[in-house]
């Protein structure tokens, strides 16, 4: 589970809708996201609130405030949180200009895609980016480590 601010996220979290499917890397939260707004009886941010809100989604943007992710291992919800960034802020941008989302086929289609594929390549790719850049934050990790 990943609760971020990312810019991107939080404000588009303030229109208490869902990311729109603007870009091939939005499919990766087709029917999985949902929202959380505050009411007069519960927070936006209630645990028990988001649990419900999230049901069996992966995403509640949380209205006013960022997000919640989860999946199935601490890469796939990273990778996710990252990409939801990235969603947001295409969504912002395409709306702004009038542009069009996918349609529902090719989302569907994109959506299988991204699972397959690009979810687990890219802890991967990220993890060997962060050795390349930063070598010393590994020196004291054993060769034997997952990541």
């Amino acid at each position: 589970v990943i609760h971020h601010h990312g810019f991107w996220t939080s404000v588009f979290a303030t229109t208490g809708r869902i990311v729109g499917m603007y870009n091939i890397a939005s499919s990766l939260f087709f029917e999985e996201q949902s929202v959380s707004t505050e009411d007069d009886e519960h927070s936006a941010v209630d645990g028990d609130y988001l649990t419900a809100a999230l049901g069996s989604g992966t995403v509640v943007l949380v209205k006013n405030h960022g997000a919640v992710v989860v999946g199935e291992s601490l890469a796939v919800a990273t990778i996710k949180a990252l990409m939801l960034e990235k969603a947001a802020h295409y969504h912002i941008e395409a709306e702004r200009i009038g542009g069009t989302e996918l349609g529902e086929n090719e989302t569907r289609r994109l959506k299988e895609a991204f699972h397959q594929y690009f979810l687990p390549e890219m802890w991967a790719a990220h993890m060997r980016r962060v050795r390349r850049s930063d070598p010393e934050l590994f020196a004291e990790v054993s060769a034997a480590a997952p990541f």
